[in-house]
């Protein structure tokens, strides 16, 4: 009896360079219709990203920079978070891309909506960091 896997394997090995160039010559011939499928596809998902009053977050993350452009509090390394929701692009948090890479992993962990006003479960993890933060309620 033949290992189908087994079969597979060794007919790939036997067949990789040919695959290869198979591969390459069919996204080179479909590179401009994948760009533009790109395109579109995020056009229509930033679109449909709105918060409860038909803003685009993309538009409130827009505002909020600009506030924090107009308060003159620019400082690499840090990242803008809305822990507040998106209704008002005033209230957001300033803290480093560490602790928002870490705010996301424990949203994710316990399967909280990163666009939801999650403050009161985040609150312990800003407030036990030793990093500058800086709170706009």
């Amino acid at each position: 009896m033949i290992n189908i896997k087994e079969y597979r394997k060794a007919w790939y090995q036997a067949h990789k360079e040919e695959q290869k160039a198979r591969c390459k010559a069919w996204r080179d011939s479909h590179k401009e219709e994948f760009r533009e499928y790109q395109k579109e596809y995020k056009k229509s998902y930033y679109q449909a990203d709105v918060n409860a009053l038909g803003q685009t977050k993309g538009s409130i993350r827009m505002k909020s920079n600009y506030v924090l452009k107009e308060m003159n509090l620019h400082i690499d390394g840090y990242e803008i978070h809305h822990c507040f929701g998106y209704e008002d692009s005033n209230k957001f948090i300033y803290i480093s891309k560490s602790l928002h890479l870490k705010i996301h992993k424990f949203l994710r962990e316990n399967n909280i909506p990163a666009d939801s006003n999650h403050w009161m479960a985040i609150r312990e993890l800003v407030n036990s960091s030793d990093e500058f933060t800086y709170i706009k309620y």
